[in-house]
């Protein structure tokens, strides 16, 4: 609300994201899951399971190859 408030583009960094308490639909229950979406990345990780996803979207669109498991530590610690 102020005047020198910064751009959407300063500010909107990462989108939170989550599932929890999920219902059954279709194929069958969804895992619950929280992460966060930024304009490049996702990152999920599963509660129950302790399961932790990466996608580098810009070039996995589809989501079907996750690099949690040889992603560098410095970008773990940030999400």
């Amino acid at each position: 609300l102020r005047r020198d408030r910064p751009s959407p583009d300063a500010w909107r960094r990462a989108v939170p994201l989550e599932r929890l308490g999920s219902r059954g639909k279709g194929d069958g229950p969804s895992p619950d899951f929280f992460g966060l979406r930024h304009r490049r990345w996702k990152y999920v990780v599963y509660p129950q399971s302790g399961d932790e996803e990466i996608y580098d979207t810009e070039r996995d669109p589809f989501e079907l190859q996750s690099l949690h498991a040889n992603a560098d530590p410095a970008c773990l610690e940030i999400v």
